[in-house]
């Protein structure tokens, strides 16, 4: 084959190949360079949402034309390599020619794999192997340092950075990626270990400065944060900056009490950044929580916004009103909103069928609550609850929730709605609620437990005790419901011999389940074999200090004659549940005095 041969394979191997990407957005955001407001942030919301679907990364761009005729066999094997079995398979191929062939656009090549494979060890070497070819090149030092301040390495990321000030490296990224792990305290305090490391007149750089101003904002500290942007940041950040840097100076003001100032500083910012989303919002929540609705509604009405973002600043708008008590003004804000609100239906009409409700409109609320129907359809539906029983239409509830299940999440939703119905002193209806999901859905194993347990609250333990034989019978080796039908025989019925033999099932298959130990050793308690019993509740009772366990042990404990050990035991389970009915009722029995003490 010749070289032009394989030349021409390989660029059909481009063509052809298309790696799908998932967890690495942050990687490539930041590989490129994006700079939160270099970027136009307020750009129409159809292109933003057509980034957002887009899930292929695309070689065809990639070049391998500056590969040697000596190499063009084995990056040839490296491309169908890389189209069999992938990035993480064909990336060792492609560094190895990398090494040698030392060229800048193979790097990039290399590194973009290494992205694709989503392996934090290809991503470090192919960067490490790119600055070493061009040093020069921004893109793979942000990369390379975000593997840095993941794992902690601060010493290597602050020589990074000397590094990247050395050759002229744009650190724009870094503001950035501040901005975007803002919540990651483990991630901020290297990135501040990092820059503590670097020589004074390394801080003269801007966007050194701009990153130390990140830090103090995210660390609270609004002072030096408000003193370092009146005072020089304002001064010496790029135009691209600026919009950043008012937002956080606001924010900053307003928690130290200067709303007004707060206020003032993002108009300013408006005025400088017209129909900016990321000032109008905090402006208008900072207007109506100083109840300046006047001014705060003119801004809403006049900012010139795609249908995306007046739909984003209008259900903030919405819910900062709510939450002040402007339910009117909430109401005619969500009806003013586009036509076309993307993906913010649902939101919408949760927070319509709010002012609905606090207007004194509850059965407007509960029809709209009816029609919300996507990602927020089990928000509504406990809302629907809440609104139901508030109505006192609790009857109602059950047929209504039970045709809005999610079948992907039946157990979660319908524990939480025995929950609400329990909460709501309403058994009887959690009970009937569960009956109803289990003849639908026969094999639900977890809702079958749930009812076995609220069946025994209700002391129908016989009707709890036939749930949880057909648990067993469909699970014979799941301990803990081994364990709940051994629990449930013993302090309901005289058959200890069986209630044992359960247990003991549970135990042999799961040995540090404290709540299994707890029966274990409880009944032989009640099978008055003291020494085991006090053997087993010890060792519950040090694997998890429970306030059931604590009266198990403890009783042990009183009845082998040591009262003040037992004593001691109960007063740490008083202090973990106060007034736990199984420790009261141990305490009513033995030592009641107990309960004085510990009640004052």
């Amino acid at each position: 084959m010749t070289n032009a041969d394989q030349r021409s394979l390989l660029r059909t191997a481009f063509s052809l190949h298309r790696l799908p990407i998932s967890k690495v957005a942050t990687f490539l955001s930041i590989a490129i360079g994006i700079n939160a407001c270099a970027v136009n942030q307020e750009q129409d919301s159809t292109a933003e949402l057509q980034t957002e679907q887009s899930s292929t990364f695309n070689f065809e761009s990639e070049t391998h034309e500056h590969v040697s005729n000596e190499h063009l066999t084995k990056l040839l094997e490296a491309e169908f390599l890389l189209q069999r079995e992938g990035p993480g398979a064909a990336y060792d191929k492609f560094a190895t020619i990398l090494r040698s062939e030392k060229s800048p656009a193979m790097a990039k090549r290399v590194t973009n794999i290494a992205i694709a494979s989503q392996n934090p060890a290809y991503i470090e070497e192919s960067t490490n192997l790119w600055i070493s070819i061009d040093p020069k090149e921004e893109e793979p030092y942000p990369l390379q340092l975000q593997i840095y301040f993941a794992s902690g390495r601060y010493k290597q990321a602050s020589e990074l950075i000397s590094r990247a000030l050395e050759h002229d490296v744009s650190l724009q990224f870094l503001p950035t990626f501040l901005d975007q792990h803002s919540r990651e305290v483990d991630t901020l305090e290297t990135v501040r270990l990092a820059l503590d490391e670097l020589p004074k007149g390394a801080l003269k750089n801007i966007y050194l400065q701009l990153s130390n101003n990140r830090l103090d904002f995210f660390s609270g500290h609004y002072t030096a944060v408000e003193a370092a942007i009146i005072d020089n940041l304002f001064e010496t950040a790029p135009k691209t900056e600026c919009k950043s840097l008012y937002v956080i100076l606001g924010y900053s003001q307003n928690q130290l009490g200067k709303t007004e100032a707060a206020i003032e500083t993002l108009l300013k910012g408006l005025n400088d950044f017209p129909n900016s989303k990321h000032l109008l919002i905090p402006v208008i929540e900072l207007l109506v929580a100083d109840n300046q609705l006047t001014r705060a509604s003119e801004l809403y009405n006049n900012a010139k916004l795609s249908s995306f973002d007046q739909t984003q600043l209008g259900l903030t708008f919405a819910g900062k009103l709510l939450e002040h008590h402007h339910y009117d003004n909430a109401l005619s804000v969500l009806n003013s909103l586009p036509e076309k609100q993307y993906g913010f239906q649902d939101q919408t009409k949760l927070l319509t069928a709010d002012a609905l409700n606090k207007l004194g409109k509850p059965i407007e609320a509960l029809n709209t609550l009816k029609t919300v129907d996507g990602p927020l359809a089990w928000n509504a539906t406990q809302q629907i609850i809440r609104l139901l029983y508030t109505l006192k239409r609790e009857n109602e509830i059950n047929a209504l929730v039970f045709e809005r299940l999610n079948e992907e999440k039946l157990q979660e939703e319908t524990m939480s709605v025995a929950g609400l119905h329990e909460y709501n002193k309403r058994p009887d209806l959690s009970l009937e609620f569960i009956n109803t999901v289990l003849e639908a859905h026969p094999n639900a194993d977890a809702i079958r437990y749930k009812k076995a347990i609220l069946l025994e609250s209700l002391d129908q333990w016989e009707a709890a005790i036939a749930e949880l034989k057909k648990l067993v019978d469909s699970s014979p080796d799941n301990p803990q419901y081994l364990n709940a039908l051994g629990y449930t025989i013993l302090v309901n019925s005289n058959d200890l011999e069986l209630a044992q033999n359960y247990i003991e099932k549970a135990y042999a298959i799961d040995n540090d389940d404290p709540a299994i130990i707890d029966s274990l050793g409880w009944v032989l308690f009640l099978r008055d074999d003291l020494d085991q019993a006090t053997f087993y509740l010890q060792k519950a009772w040090e694997l998890l200090k429970d306030a059931e366990i604590g009266a198990h042990y403890g009783e042990t404990l009183w009845r082998q004659g040591h009262q003040s050990l037992a004593n001691d035991i109960w007063r740490k389970a008083y202090q973990i549940t106060p007034e736990y009915p199984v420790l009261m009722e141990t305490l009513n029995r033995l030592n009641p005095d107990l309960i004085t003490e510990l009640q004052n």
